[in-house]
């Protein structure tokens, strides 16, 4: 995976992470759709896999969490990692899927965008199989991807985000019709999780299933 120039980076306008925190749950605000869309699969698959899977006692466990937004902290993961510890992550991917789905109709086309511009660079989204690579490469064993996808069928979806944009509904109206949820789809987003090597060789993780490799 070729290294990210700056200029791709200064693409991406950071100015919108600062935003109040109130606003992040407020029903008329962009950020709203995020906690009650796209966070209950994301929540749910990292307790299906940290709790339910790899029997993981959230009261006994230390946890640290990087890289909210843009991720860009996550490059310090791999180190901070304790051995046998798990990076449960989720990511775009880098396809035309996701250009047309996360960047077109997200945020750039006003006819159905429910984004702010340029909060996501597509040249930034990592393939499936590129993740696969970093981890490796960094110590990490992967275990498992999952896709993630809208629960109704895109011409729906494209209706209902038309009645935002033209202002017949709000954002939480919005939230209130669509939920993200797991598919084996990794065209658009995946979430997935890794082990850290242990270098004594002792196997402290567990094999998983996932999602196809896009």
């Amino acid at each position: 995976m070729r290294k990210v120039s700056p200029a791709i980076y200064d693409r991406i306008d950071n100015a919108v992470y600062g935003v109040q925190s109130d606003q992040w749950w407020h029903p008329e605000s962009p950020w709203y759709q995020m906690i009650v869309t796209f966070d209950p699969a994301r929540v749910g698959y990292a307790k299906k896999i940290l709790i339910e899977r790899l029997k993981i006692d959230p009261k006994a466990t230390a946890a640290l969490e990087v890289g909210c937004g843009g991720g860009f902290m996550t490059e310090e993961i791999a180190r901070v990692l304790k051995p046998g510890g798990v990076f449960y992550y989720n990511t775009l991917n880098r396809s035309w899927a996701s250009l047309l789905g996360a960047i077109k109709v997200g945020q750039v086309w006003k006819r159905w965008a429910f984004f702010p511009p340029n909060i996501h660079v597509w040249r930034m989204f990592i393939k499936p199989r590129e993740m696969k690579s970093l981890l490796r490469q960094n110590g990490l064993e992967w275990k498992a991807h999952m896709g993630m996808m809208p629960d109704v069928p895109i011409p729906r979806l494209l209706g209902y985000l038309r009645k935002r944009a033209r202002g017949e509904w709000t954002y939480a109206e919005l939230a209130g019709k669509v939920r993200v949820i797991e598919s084996r789809v990794t065209a658009i987003a995946y979430m997935g999780y890794a082990l850290k090597i242990d270098p004594s060789g002792v196997d402290a993780g567990r094999t998983g299933q996932g999602g196809s490799d896009g």
